[in-house]
């Protein structure tokens, strides 16, 4: 993802000695960095991870699927393995672990990545874990840890021939107390990415989001019990917070309660260097009541032939309940519109 810093105008007329700021390398600053940002950790672990697997993918074009391997109480550990370019043992000991200054894609909307921050997302929650490069029939294991002063460092470990395709694998054990955490939010973090990642070691299966009505980069997910609205870029579910969205982008606020997830381009939404949120401005909102415009009428076509579909007049009342509950005014009117049962509506008093 393009990083792009604001262009500033000053005046610095009659002024004495400057001097430019500067951060000094810290346990505490390392600590922001890694661990501070971040408000859940064990989303943002597998969120990062997988983000940087499917854009090392990009690079050499593979659509193969990553493998995420949730942890159990028999095999505490996570992983996530990629096939993707890899990275060289150069790399690996001069730049890796420059914080901020270690992302290779910061000139390009291609990728999700660009703060060179996201792959030291495992520190948030351990102080140490793994990484393995393969590389060329070679692959190289290295230790990023904190050291006795708190301070991430990285160790060479070891070197050796294999016969397994290029690519990441970052692995890190996991408390027995956090299994269930970790797995709780595998699927809800990733379900968005493309490829899906395959998930291993666990019952849990991640398919496609499922929708009832699409249209040019919108999309209203099938009844659950999660109708938050989010917009999506580079496969990450951002919230759509509905009460900083201004009145005036009325169709955005008609759509935004009943499972509205909204398509954008990486780098068309200012995210925040956590990953977590999207800045809410009215460039964000124009943008989403443009891709909007036409969802009434394409949602009441869908209306259409899912009360049509109900097998008794008692099923399409529910469906009828259920679509109106926590529906705004204008959505609520579009229902009861199309709300129709053989031929004969079924709102109340009709």
């Amino acid at each position: 993802m393009k990083t792009v810093a604001e262009p500033t105008f000053v005046q610095t007329s009659n002024v004495g000695q400057t001097q430019k700021a500067s951060i000094k390398t810290s346990a505490k600053m390392f600590a922001f960095f890694s661990k501070q940002i971040y408000s859940d950790f064990f989303t943002a672990v597998w969120r990062e991870l997988v983000a940087n697997a499917i854009d090392g993918q990009k690079v050499n074009g593979n659509t193969q699927r990553p493998i995420v391997t949730v942890p159990s109480i028999l095999e505490p550990y996570a992983k996530v393995r990629d096939f993707g370019c890899s990275m060289t043992h150069d790399f690996m000991m001069n730049q890796f672990m420059a914080f901020g200054d270690a992302s290779t894609k910061e000139t390009s909307d291609e990728f999700i990545g660009g703060f060179g921050i996201g792959s030291k997302a495992p520190l948030s929650y351990t102080d140490q874990y793994s990484i393995r490069c393969f590389k060329d029939g070679v692959v190289r294991v290295y230790s990023v840890f904190k050291d006795a002063e708190g301070c991430p460092c990285i160790a060479f470990l070891s070197e050796s021939e294999t016969m397994e395709p290029d690519g990441v694998e970052v692995g890190f054990p996991v408390r027995q107390d956090d299994i269930q955490k970790f797995s709780s939010t595998v699927v809800r973090t990733l379900q968005y990415f493309d490829p899906l990642p395959v998930l291993e070691n666990t019952d849990l299966t991640l398919e496609p989001v499922k929708y009832d009505a699409r249209g040019a980069g919108w999309g209203l997910r099938t009844p659950s019990p999660d109708r938050r609205p989010n917009v999506i870029i580079g496969g990450i579910a951002y919230p759509l917070d509905m009460g900083k969205v201004p009145y005036s982008f009325q169709k955005l606020r008609n759509f935004g309660h009943i499972g509205l997830d909204i398509y954008l381009g990486i780098g068309e939404a200012n995210i925040a260097l956590s990953r977590e949120h999207i800045t809410h401005d009215d460039e964000l909102f124009t943008k989403l009541e443009k891709l909007v415009d036409g969802i009434g009428e394409e949602y009441g076509k869908h209306l259409s032939l899912k009360f049509a579909q109900a097998d008794t007049l008692w099923q399409a009342k529910k469906s009828l309940s259920e679509l109106l509950s926590g529906a705004e005014h204008t959505t609520a009117n579009l229902i009861r519109r199309y709300a129709v049962y053989r031929g004969v509506s079924i709102v109340t008093g009709k």
